[in-house]
């Protein structure tokens, strides 16, 4: 599959738009170019997953998306219809790890709390705190402490705090690599379900094709040093997913199977040139 962009879209439609998009950072042997040359568009509301070989630039991507890393000035890229310049309003991310992204002298409910305590008191606090712990099922734990959570239930926590702040967009750097096959899939799901409810956009970057595949509703593919997009899947596959149901569908098969070779095929190509 030849790499590709959906067609053109109404900028109110989009969360991002990037057209040759490429960032550099300085070396003591010079400028090195990390990503280059990516065109692409977003629209709101849906899951994008990230798939690539390691250097290709899924993070380095994840970062200027977040304003966190500039792009070149020869770059274009909006959040929202507007030039990204530091974080864009109610973006989010959320990383993997959430151990160390949580207060262990803070319970769970402040936890989520932080971060909104200087602009919402009393009840205002309390019920977007307690809308977001329901959202990823913690309400019942709120008053607990983090060290008494599964690694699993902590990044629900770190979920739960970044919905607090009701974000029209997450981006998400390998969230769940940390975790077990089950906590995974069950935190697979349970990401499915906000989405649904709150219609965020979420970038999701993942090493898991069948993680890619099941959640998103296109995956990208990036590959090469500079990164590049290799390849772009569309996901026509029914929603809600189940966890056994969706992946024993010919039609999960066939795209997990594309992805995985998209990203194999470019990890071959990267070895020749090298």
């Amino acid at each position: 599959m030849q790499p590709q962009t959906p067609g053109s879209t109404a900028q109110a439609d989009l969360a991002y738009s990037a057209k040759n998009l490429a960032v550099e950072v300085a070396t003591k042997n010079g400028p090195k170019r990390l990503i280059d040359n990516l065109d692409f568009q977003i629209r709101k509301g849906e899951i994008i997953s990230i798939i690539g070989t390691s250097g290709a630039g899924k993070t380095t991507l994840l970062r200027v998306l977040g304003g966190l890393l500039p792009a070149t000035k020869s770059s274009e890229v909006l959040a929202a219809g507007k030039p990204i310049n530091g974080v864009p309003d109610k973006v989010l991310m959320v990383f993997q790890d959430y151990a160390s992204s949580l207060l262990p002298w803070r319970t769970i409910r402040r936890n989520v709390a932080l971060g909104l305590e200087t602009k919402y008191k009393g009840k205002d606090l309390d019920e977007r705190v307690n809308n977001a712990l329901d959202l990823v099922g913690l309400r019942k734990r709120a008053d607990e402490y983090p060290w008494r959570l599964s690694g699993g239930m902590q990044q629900r926590v770190q979920i739960a705090r970044a919905l607090a702040t009701e974000p029209d967009v997450l981006l998400m750097d390998e969230p769940f690599g940390a975790l077990d096959a089950i906590t995974k899939t069950s935190l697979q799901d349970e990401l499915l379900k906000v989405q649904e409810k709150t219609g965020a956009t979420i970038i999701f970057i993942t090493h898991d094709v069948e993680e890619a595949v099941y959640l998103g509703d296109r995956v990208i593919a990036l590959g090469g040093i500079p990164g590049r997009i290799v390849d772009v899947f569309e996901v026509d596959l029914p929603r809600p997913r189940h966890q056994i149901q969706t992946k024993e569908m010919p039609e999960f098969l066939h795209l997990r199977h594309q992805a995985y070779e998209s990203v194999v095929e470019a990890e071959l190509a990267l070895r020749r040139e090298q």
